[in-house]
């Protein structure tokens, strides 16, 4: 709800209406809608609904970001030394900067014994330099005990979680000496500073 404090008196000018107005939610049919609209009146904190895409984007003072935005989970990809056909799906969501996932990975294919298992998540918005996925990872495999854990891991931009097994304590560390396959389920979640 835009605001303003007016005192018995003053004058409501262009300027006031216009400074009320940039408060307020906007609505535009499209990003280049809004972008021609605002040409010019651009102000940091203003907020845009786009209807073509159901998104809510802010304004920062240099450029429009999505705000509340999901992100459909399609793509992505297994491997343990080789590709490992899998279905992942799941859920993602950036607020302000944040971008904050959980996806599931049901294998039908199997890995390499001894060799990191990554997920690729491709789908996701880029990781800003620096940055680091944080999260947690269960992984229930039909063959061996279920193995549960953090996960912290980053060195590119394209958002990928790779977890390895300690035998000694079932924790990140060496990597794994069992190997992904059908029946197995892996439940990632986390969140991230996008770029």
């Amino acid at each position: 709800m835009p605001f303003s404090d007016f005192t018995a008196g003053d004058v409501f000018t262009a300027a006031s209406a216009d400074t009320l107005m940039r408060q307020g939610i906007m609505v535009f049919a499209s990003t280049a809608a809004r972008d021609t609209a605002l040409t010019g009146n651009l102000a940091e904190g203003m907020f845009a609904y786009v209807s073509d895409t159901d998104s809510v984007h802010h304004y920062d003072g240099a450029t429009w970001k999505r705000f509340l935005d999901p992100i459909t989970v399609t793509g992505g990809a297994l491997t343990q030394g080789v590709s490992v056909a899998s279905v992942i799906t799941g859920a993602a969501r950036v607020v302000g900067g944040v971008c904050t996932f959980s996806v599931t990975v049901n294998p039908s294919g199997t890995g390499t014994s001894g060799d990191p298992i990554e997920v690729n998540l491709s789908f996701l918005p880029a990781i800003q330099a620096s940055s680091s996925v944080v999260g947690t990872f269960i992984f229930y495999d039909d063959g061996s005990p279920n193995l549960a854990g953090a996960v912290f891991a980053q060195t590119h931009a394209t958002p990928s979680v790779r977890f390895m097994r300690d035998e000694s304590n079932g924790l990140l560390g060496v990597s794994p000496a069992f190997a992904v396959a059908a029946a197995d389920l892996l439940i990632l979640s986390g969140s991230y500073i996008i770029a």
